[in-house]
């Protein structure tokens, strides 16, 4: 079911499922939480997974101006503190992230790109 929370004055939509071990799951730029839900129904039998739309994708919100790397970082590292999730390396996915995929998902220590 999805779900929508307001951080910055921006209204965030995400889909909590499965249970575990959080796993953020980041769909690339262009995309949405619908072009990962096959990732999504995998990652969530074994871990709590936050599949989001990113601020300007999907059924999430217009930022009110251009946003680069480093706006949408930060950004995530709010939402991970609002769902109660270790925010410490959401900044460093984004500049892990490969041109090449389609998205990253985090969890816990371990960082994935597909």
């Amino acid at each position: 079911m999805e779900s929508f929370v307001e951080i910055d004055g921006i209204r965030m939509c995400y889909r909590k499922t499965g249970e575990g071990r959080p796993f953020i799951l980041m769909h690339g730029w262009g995309c949405s939480m619908d072009t990962v839900a096959s990732v999504e129904r995998v990652a969530a039998e074994t871990h709590t997974v936050y599949n989001i739309d990113f601020p300007g994708f999907g059924k999430s919100a217009e930022p009110d101006d251009v946003w680069g790397v480093e706006r949408y970082a930060s950004f995530m590292e709010k939402f991970a503190s609002d769902m109660g999730i270790s925010s410490g390396t959401c900044r460093t996915l984004f500049r892990r992230q490969g041109r090449n995929s389609h998205g990253l998902a985090y969890s816990g220590r371990q960082t994935y790109t597909y």
